[in-house]
């Protein structure tokens, strides 16, 4: 069975994972080398024109504007809020199916290790439960049939199997998610299709 210990480190890898990506993606966005990658629709109805043309030499490479990396995150907030489709026609496919990842993310590290715990607290707590119980029982046992010559014969406690309960743990909080990330490559597959027929036509 999974300790709190490991809940809690897995629970700190998967946030501080999401964070590195959300950081990194931010980041790589400010950067003018990569603006035709984060604003391609921009660049398509030319409401927007390569930074990298103009400026000093390391300014086409890096920005050097430290507010705008103050301000790095001030754009999440505005596309959670815009619906779907406004979006892909705002900022394109690619930023729509990055935010559906982030909150894929953000369900993975918060509603998984609550399931971990509210599975491992019940269970730990029967344990000991049963092996207090039974310890109790036996000890009445011995004392009104004067049994204490014969304590070494009789088990003291319940060993619940823990490697057969761990592995079913695993599979049961692996299944939704693998079930959760199959019907997100679905849903993204249906976006890409539904943007290629719009720019077909």
């Amino acid at each position: 069975m999974a300790t709190f210990g490991d809940i809690g480190l897995a629970a700190g890898v998967n946030i501080l994972s999401a964070l590195v990506f959300l950081i990194a993606f931010a980041i790589l966005r400010l950067q003018p080398f990569n603006d035709r990658v984060y604003f391609p629709k921009w660049y398509l109805k030319g409401l927007r024109s390569n930074p990298a043309q103009s400026g000093v030499f390391v300014s086409k490479f890096v920005n050097l504007d430290w507010r705008a990396y103050i301000r790095f995150l001030n754009w999440v907030p505005d596309a959670l809020k815009m619906p779907e489709p406004e979006l892909i026609d705002h900022a394109g496919l690619d930023s729509a199916v990055y935010l559906r990842i982030y909150l894929l993310g953000d369900i993975a590290c918060m509603g998984y290790p609550s399931l971990s715990t509210g599975q491992t607290i019940p269970w730990q707590y029967l344990k000991q439960l049963i092996k207090c119980s039974t310890v109790t029982l036996i000890s009445f046992l011995f004392q009104i049939f004067h049994m204490d010559h014969k304590v070494n014969l009789l088990p003291t406690t319940i060993d619940l199997p823990t490697t057969l309960g761990l592995s079913k743990d695993h599979i049961v909080m692996a299944l939704p998610f693998v079930l959760t990330l199959l019907k997100e490559y679905e849903t993204v597959a249906e976006m890409r299709l539904h943007c290629f027929r719009k720019t077909s036509s």
